[in-house]
């Protein structure tokens, strides 16, 4: 495919950076969250976070957060499972 000159002139003008650190909590009382590796609760887990860990938001799709961790993985958390 291609893409008009036209729509990349302001492209970078309207680009925000939105990452930032944020802590995992659980809205379900325990100690830990699932780290799944799309953005849903039926998919595979990656690695289970504990309450307190810091991640970095990378991205966002729907109601949940793609998030980098220290060790390089990417993965998703339900919003409601960061703050």
């Amino acid at each position: 495919g291609y893409m008009m000159n036209a729509y990349l002139k302001n492209a970078d003008a309207q680009v925000l950076d939105a990452t930032c650190e944020m802590q995992v909590v659980s809205p379900y009382g325990t100690p830990a969250v699932v780290l799944r590796d799309a953005p849903s609760n039926s998919y595979d887990a990656l690695a289970m976070l504990a309450v307190g860990d810091t991640v970095r938001r990378i991205g966002v799709s729907g109601d949940f957060y793609y998030v980098l961790l220290s060790d390089g993985t990417v993965g998703c958390l339900a919003s409601n499972e960061l703050k």
